[in-house]
C-alpha cells in the first residue's frame, strides 16, 4: 500500500506516467530508508495518542471509583473531613529574637552615646613603633608586632593608655579618640622621617585643631637605626609640612568650605615653629622603644 501511494505521489511530481513512476521508484536505493522513517513516525504518533488518552481517562476513573458503592460486608460510616492541623509554633526562637532586638535597641540608645573615659593616647603614623611601646608600658614585655588596625587600651601606673592605629584609612578613629585625650605620646620613625613627614604633620595639625590642648611628647623612635634623623631635623621637617597645611586650610576656609578645620595658629607672617606657634606644648626626644628605658615616658604620663 505504501509502495502504491509513493508511486502515485512520484507520478504527480512529473516523473512520467504512474506505471513508469512505479518502475522507477522500485529502483531507488533510498526506498527502504524512507519506509523505515515513515513507520517510525507512525509509531511515535500512536504512542503520543495513547499517552493523551491515558491522561484523559484519569479523571473519569477517579469519578467512577468515588461513585462506587461500599461493600456490604464492611459498611463504613462517612466521616467528616479532618482539618489539617498546623504545627505548633515554637516560642523559643521568638523569645530569643525579641531579646536580641531589645539588646540591640538598648545598645543603640544607651551604649552608643556613652562617654569614653579620659585617657592618654599613643599616636603617630603607621609603623612608627606605637604598639611595641604600648606592650612595654602595659605588659612590661617586648612583643613582635604588626601594624594595628584597631585601638587597644591598657593601664599604666593607674592611668588609662590607648594605642590608636595610625593608618590613613582609620583617621576617623583618631578623630574620635582625640576628644578624650589628656596627654599624647606622638611617635615618628626617625629612620623613615622623610617619608612619614606628611602623614605625621597631618595628624599633628588635627591635634592642633582640637578645643582641648593636650601636651605632646614627640618621640623620634628608632634612633639606633642607620640613617635615623635627629630630633632637630625632624622638628624642622614637620614644621615645614605644618606650614603648608595651615596655609591650605586658611585658603579653603576663606572660600566658604565649612568642613575644613583651621588650627588656631597665628604666625604673623613668619615661618611656623613649634616653640612659638604650636597651640600645644610639644617636647621632642630621641628614643628607641625597643632599647631605651621607660622612665621618660612614664614621667610624662604621670605629670
Amino acid at each position: 500500500w505504501l509502495e502504491r501511494l509513493l508511486s502515485h505521489r512520484v507520478a504527480q511530481l512529473n516523473f512520467g506516467r504512474p506505471c513508469d513512476a512505479h518502475a522507477r521508484l522500485s529502483d531507488f536505493k533510498m526506498l527502504p530508508r524512507l519506509l523505515f522513517l515513515i513507520c517510525a513516525a507512525l509509531s511515535a504518533s500512536r504512542a503520543v495518542a495513547q499517552e493523551q488518552q491515558a491522561v484523559a481517562d484519569e479523571p473519569l476513573q477517579a469519578a467512577e471509583s468515588a461513585d462506587a458503592a461500599p461493600e456490604p460486608a464492611e459498611p463504613e460510616v462517612p466521616q467528616p473531613p479532618k482539618k489539617e492541623e498546623e504545627p505548633a509554633s515554637n516560642p523559643i526562637p521568638l523569645a530569643v529574637g525579641g531579646a536580641a532586638a531589645l539588646a540591640a535597641l538598648a545598645l543603640l540608645l544607651g551604649g552608643g552615646s556613652k562617654k569614653k573615659q579620659p585617657a592618654a593616647l599613643l599616636l603617630g603614623p603607621s609603623n612608627a613603633g606605637k604598639t611595641l611601646l604600648f606592650h612595654r608600658l602595659v605588659n612590661n614585655e617586648i612583643e613582635e608586632t604588626v601594624a594595628s588596625m584597631k585601638s587597644d587600651e591598657g593601664i599604666v601606673d593607674n592611668k588609662l593608655l590607648v594605642d590608636v592605629p595610625g593608618h590613613r584609612r582609620l583617621r576617623n578613629e583618631v578623630t574620635k579618640e582625640l576628644k578624650r585625650a589628656t596627654k599624647i605620646v606622638f611617635m615618628v620613625d626617625a629612620a623613615d622621617a622623610t617619608r612619614q613627614a606628611k602623614a605625621a604633620a597631618e595628624l599633628l595639625y588635627e591635634i592642633f585643631c582640637q578645643d582641648s590642648r593636650p601636651s605632646l611628647l614627640i618621640l623620634c623612635n628608632k634612633k639606633d637605626r642607620p640613617g635615623a634623623k635627629t630630633p632637630a631635623r625632624i622638628k624642622l621637617t614637620l614644621a615645614s609640612e605644618i606650614e603648608t597645611l595651615h596655609k591650605t586650610a586658611k585658603t579653603m576656609g576663606s572660600t566658604g568650605d565649612d568642613t575644613q578645620q583651621v588650627a588656631p595658629i597665628d604666625t604673623a607672617g613668619k615661618f611656623f615653629s613649634f616653640e612659638s606657634h604650636a597651640p600645644c606644648a610639644c617636647t621632642f626626644l630621641a628614643y628607641s622603644a625597643r632599647e631605651d628605658k621607660l622612665d621618660a615616658v612614664r614621667e610624662f604620663l604621670l605629670k
